[in-house]
């Protein structure tokens, strides 16, 4: 378990300051149009920036994502 926590925490470590921000921000449940117009972006942009996220993540979907962050803040 503590090889894959650390493996999670290098995934982590990968994303942008944009993307951790993203990341905090769909974490609160906000809708990608909500977190475009709060970072002065479009929608579009949003949408990339999770499938970078998703992909730098090994997840598929927001809940697996989530479940990884909130496993990583218990350590």
């Amino acid at each position: 378990m503590i090889n894959s926590n650390s493996t999670m925490m290098q995934k982590m470590a990968q994303l942008t300051p944009r993307e951790k921000e993203v990341l905090k921000l769909l974490g609160k449940g906000l809708p990608n149009k909500v977190v475009a117009g709060m970072l002065g972006v479009t929608e579009r942009t949003i949408e990339a920036h999770r499938a970078h996220i998703f992909r730098k993540m090994k997840v598929r979907n927001l809940v697996h994502l989530l479940y990884v962050c909130t496993t990583l803040e218990s350590l």
